[in-house]
This record gives C-alpha cells, structure tokens and sequence, in this order.
C-alpha cells in the first residue's frame, strides 16, 4: 500500500500541473486519471477510484470519440470497478453474478 500512496501523490500533482497548462480535454488528462483511478483500487477506494475513472472515460470519450481504444479501456476498468464495489458490499462475502 505504501506504493500506492506514493504514486497516487505524485499523480495528484501531475494532475494539479496538468490542469494549469492543458486544455479540459487533453488525453494526458484522461491518462492521469486512469492512474489516479488505479492507485485508489490498489488502496481499495473503490468509489473515489470510480470517480476517476469515469473522469477519465468522459475526457478520453471528448476527445477520441466513444469507438477508441482508451476510451474501452476505461470504461471496462469503470465496469471492474463497480462490480468491485457490489461484491464488497454483499453481506457474509458472497459473489453475486
């Protein structure tokens, strides 16, 4: 976990200079959230995890159009992720499929 918070603060930095001097749609923007997104499900917050992700599925979306490869990427790792989220809150650790 140590790993995870290391890199997860040197992307919320990048992400802060990358907000400064990119456009709102850039695709490094897109790539920064997806490994925001990546490090928060290695620390197991799935939720804020989601919350980047599909950040990251809207900018990619914006500026590739909805058939490009990054923006499936994305939002198959957004569909990971809340299937993640079910199964950590059904009760006595059963797997719903």
């Amino acid at each position: 976990t140590e790993d995870y918070t290391r890199s997860l603060s040197y992307f919320d930095k990048v992400l802060k200079i990358q907000k400064k001097i990119l456009s709102p749609n850039h695709s490094l923007l897109a790539i920064t959230n997806y490994n925001i997104a990546k490090a928060l499900a290695g620390l197991c917050e799935y939720k804020k995890s989601i919350e980047y992700a599909s950040q990251a599925v809207n900018i990619a979306r914006h500026t590739f159009g909805s058939n490009h490869e990054n923006v499936q990427l994305y939002e198959n790792y957004v569909k990971k992720l809340r299937r993640r989220t079910l199964i950590n809150v059904v009760p006595n650790g059963a797997v719903y499929e």
